[in-house]
């Protein structure tokens, strides 16, 4: 059944790219938009560590290459702005995302089948931009309650362990996106939801991107669950924990020793604020649903995503 769909998805992405191959660059947009919800909606409903992710992402690679053979094709257009940078394609790929954030019943389990495709995508460096999401799912998971990080943490862990490298990369670049850089059609208010959240504030973090404190912050996240009563808790934080170390490593620098030395201290002095805000609405969540989301326990139990994805 997969290989059809696989075929079927093939089929679709050839009559779409054709389409846009024969319009001008402002009007193809939205045959690239319909290739990617089909990416997005496929992956939901794929679980996490089907190897059938694999094939979505070669299939992603080959429709990127769009780009090339447009511009190749259509060289009045290599001085424009890529289609597949920003546009329409961070509007898909962010409200699928918050459609399962802020649903009123439980999507644990499709969003650890997006977040193995969509951190697989940012991994291999298919599309940067995918950071801003990320940046944007670890703020609500991670910076806003410890009901929602354990709730989200089976999410929390692919996102880290897939694409943890790409992401302190981006910390250590202190990698951010503006407004201006984002197409004025695109609805995601990029400056916001970069914005710090509550807790993540009150411990020292002010940057609006992504950062080392940051970072840090996030892995004093799990150093203090891996101290919980319970013991799957205790488990998968300890084990996240090491992974974060491994990759701190992974670069040679004195760099982390430094920073977790600087957001330790109380005495540090702390960053001035950029662009100050009110905190975002990060009880969203918890009002749609009073904390009593549970994770599917058919497709994602904790104890299982560590066991596997430690190995």
């Amino acid at each position: 059944k997969k290989e059809v769909l696989l075929d079927a998805i093939f089929a679709f992405c050839c009559g779409f790219i054709k389409d846009a191959l024969r319009k001008p660059q402002d009007k193809s947009k939205e045959a690239l938009v319909s290739v990617w919800e089909t990416f997005t909606e496929v992956a939901k409903n794929v679980e996490w560590d089907d190897p059938f992710h694999d094939r979505l992402i070669c299939l992603l690679l080959w429709t990127k290459e769009f780009d090339v053979l447009r511009k190749s094709l259509r060289p009045q257009e290599t001085k424009t702005r890529s289609a597949w940078e920003y546009y329409h394609l961070l509007n898909v790929m962010q409200n699928s995302w918050e459609e399962l954030v802020f649903a009123t019943h439980d999507t644990v389990a499709k969003q650890c089948n997006l977040a193995s495709f969509t951190a697989t995508a940012l991994a291999i460096g298919t599309h940067d931009w995918i950071g801003i999401t990320a940046l944007w799912y670890l703020g609500e998971a991670l910076e806003t309650s410890d009901e929602k990080t354990i709730r989200l943490a089976p999410v929390t862990i692919i996102w880290i362990r897939t694409a943890g490298p790409k992401l302190l990369t981006f910390s250590m670049l202190k990698k951010k996106w503006n407004n201006q850089d984002v197409d004025k059609k695109v609805w995601v208010d990029v400056a916001w939801i970069q914005i710090p959240g509550k807790l993540a504030q009150e411990g020292g973090v002010t940057y609006h991107g992504f950062s080392l404190k940051r970072w840090m912050f996030w892995k004093s996240r799990f150093e203090r669950l891996a101290q919980d009563v319970d013991e799957e808790i205790r488990a998968w934080a300890t084990d996240t924990v090491d992974y974060m170390t491994e990759f701190d490593s992974m670069l040679g620098y004195n760099m982390m020793d430094k920073a977790k030395e600087e957001y330790e201290s109380l005495d540090a002095p702390r960053d001035k604020v950029e662009n100050v805000k009110p905190s975002k609405n990060i009880d969203k969540v918890d009002e749609n649903d009073n904390g009593e989301q549970k994770p599917d326990d058919r497709h994602c139990k904790r104890s299982s995503l560590s066991r596997s994805l430690s190995h």
